[in-house]
């Protein structure tokens, strides 16, 4: 293993243990959870800026793992494991493409194929009772997610620029 490849194991591994950090602070504080998994997501995405695609997804797959083996609440790793974890690897998917319509048709795609898998998957869970799809204002709060949703992406595009000036400094 060269010397290089030891620096971004380690970098990567020091990602993977801040976000396991912050889903750790998820699992803890209800009130923040979802901000908390959110912002686990972003050492993938510096992962991605620093070393590429394969680094961020080693990163969100390592602290996901580790997640679910040592988190006193699975659903915090399962939440960053199928939202926020890959979804810095989704977007750069995504805006890698030349038609900002495809992009957002991508990033959309994305959003609601996790968000009906959640929904699908609340029942089984939680059990019959728990049929959102059933409730008259799920349209309403599927709509009103969409809307977070689109608004987090553009909060993460700024803080991106803002981190790669940064970084871009550093390295």
């Amino acid at each position: 293993m060269t010397h290089l490849n030891t620096k971004r194991l380690v970098f990567c591994a020091l990602l993977a243990a801040l976000s396991l950090v912050l889903l750790a602070a998820a699992s803890l504080w209800p009130a923040g959870r979802l901000g908390f998994c959110a912002l686990a997501g972003i050492p993938v995405a510096v992962a991605v800026m620093r070393h590429g695609p394969a680094a961020g997804a080693a990163t969100w797959l390592t602290a996901g793992l580790m997640g679910l083996l040592l988190l006193p609440l699975r659903s915090v790793a399962l939440l960053y494991l199928a939202a926020f974890g890959p979804y810095p690897l989704v977007k750069s998917f995504c805006e890698r493409r030349r038609s900002r319509l495809m992009e957002w048709l991508l990033k959309l795609l994305f959003f609601n194929v996790v968000l009906a898998g959640f929904v699908l998957l609340l029942p089984a869970v939680l059990g019959p009772g728990a049929d959102l799809l059933a409730r008259p204002v799920w349209p309403l709060v599927w709509a009103g997610l969409g809307a977070v949703f689109v608004a987090y992406d553009v909060g993460l595009s700024r803080l991106f620029a803002i981190l790669m000036d940064r970084l871009a400094r550093l390295w």
